[in-house]
């Protein structure tokens, strides 16, 4: 992995760099909240491409500097990591709840859930055999809970999806 360095001889780290890339973040966070674009109810709806894109970019100078100032510290870096592995672990939880709330499963396969679930079990697996920090185990674990719960509501709500996919395909 190429690592650039912007380190000075005697291990300072350039002070100017980072303060300039977070007056950049900020100033960019600022803009956008003035723009309404961080009202919690309305962040996922985009108006427009270029404003998705415009986030990501301010996301990135943000997590891209903080990278850039903490890189040393085991703590921001574990955290990262521990934080990453909590996301994956629960992308799930949106899905279980839709169609908790719907008590259907119209558009989901068993096929698909089953082949997460599999996947998920080769990744635990893994993770064992190669003695993989605890942080690993805990969010592979959860994310087989995760799968066994969506597979639990493919078949709860099998009768309903049969219906709901009926009443689809006749109303086209």
């Amino acid at each position: 992995m190429l690592r650039i360095q912007t380190r000075f001889p005697n291990g300072m780290f350039d002070c100017e760099f980072a303060i300039d890339m977070c007056q950049f973040s900020v100033v960019f966070l600022f803009a956008f909240q003035l723009a309404g674009y961080f009202d919690v109810n309305h962040f996922w709806q985009w108006s427009s491409f270029k404003d998705y894109l415009y986030i990501i970019v301010v996301f990135v100078a943000v997590m891209g500097t903080l990278t850039y100032i903490f890189v040393d510290s085991v703590v921001f870096v574990e955290g990262m990591g521990l934080l990453s592995l909590l996301l994956e672990a629960m992308l799930g939880l949106p899905q279980f709840l839709r169609n908790w709330r719907s008590k259907s499963t119209a558009g989901m396969s068993f096929g698909m859930v089953l082949s997460w679930f599999a996947g998920d079990t080769f990744k635990i697996s893994y993770f064992v055999l190669r003695n993989a920090p605890l942080q690993f185990h805990v969010c592979g674990a959860l994310q087989l809970c995760m799968d066994m719960a969506l597979l639990l509501q493919v078949f709860a709500f099998r009768k309903t999806r049969t219906h709901t996919q009926k009443t689809f395909i006749e109303n086209l």
